[in-house]
């Protein structure tokens, strides 16, 4: 009878601390799940994307509460840790893609290398990002052509973003005859650019050679403005230039 009472009495001790465990391994993974999700807001990730991740923390944490849980009833979980390792594994091969652009969708909100509504030129496309999601980023280019970038993919490659500086150098390339006198020509260029207003006074426009073939010299054209108004002015100057040119 002592040894039944015994018995009954450290199996019981063995519930509750089983309970105990598990309780503060919920309490655990609820506050740093709380502490995670602010932290996550200060860097504008979507809100979806911060549940999403604290959940999974808060959802591992309660795992290994539950696993420690069952060590108190001497219950051999070596079967049950090796078989979540292979359920992970072979979830981790099936997800794979899915995985890695999900945590290049993270990096690239933590670093932003870019925000939704940068102009941004990636794989020879350029375009305005219109929305930045867990595993790709959308891009309508100037053609309104809709394309969808793997964030792993776009952050293995080389990305421009044309909108990180307020201003912007354009470099507009002519071919002038060689006989002809340079030096006129390029003040001809400079007073164009000064004509307009949209032309920066600061930094300096500037006309140099850039490569001379036979009797031709190709003549670069520089000058910076507003970055938005950057298409607009190369194509004004472009043809004003090119008229200037042919007139020479």
């Amino acid at each position: 009878m002592e040894e039944m009472t015994s018995a009954l009495s450290q199996y019981t001790w063995r519930v509750i601390t089983a309970i105990v465990i598990v309780l503060v391994g919920v309490v655990i993974a609820r506050l740093l799940s709380v502490f995670i999700n602010n932290i996550l807001k200060r860097t504008d990730m979507p809100p979806a994307t911060r549940g999403f991740l604290a959940g999974s923390i808060s959802f591992v944490i309660i795992i290994i509460a539950v696993i420690m849980a069952l060590t108190r009833f001497e219950i051999d979980i070596i079967p049950l840790v090796v078989g979540l390792a292979i359920i992970g594994f072979v979830v981790g091969l099936a997800t794979q893609g899915a995985l890695s652009n999900f945590v290049a969708g993270m990096m690239i909100l933590a670093q932003r290398p870019f925000q939704t509504g940068d102009q941004v030129e990636v794989y020879g496309e350029t375009g305005e990002v219109k929305e930045i999601k867990i595993t790709s980023t959308i891009i309508d280019t100037p053609d309104n052509v809709r394309i969808i970038f793997p964030n792993a993919k776009l952050l293995a490659g080389e990305i421009k973003n044309l909108s990180t500086h307020k201003i912007r150098r354009i470099s507009i390339p002519v071919q002038v005859n060689s006989g002809k006198d340079f030096a006129k020509i390029s003040d001809s260029i400079l007073a164009v650019f000064r004509s307009d207003a949209r032309i920066l006074k600061e930094p300096p426009t500037g006309v140099v050679v850039s490569s001379a073939t036979g009797d031709k010299l190709t003549v670069s054209a520089r000058a910076w403005c507003q970055t938005d108004e950057v298409e607009a002015v190369v194509s004004d100057m472009t043809v004003k230039i090119r008229e200037l040119v042919d007139k020479s």
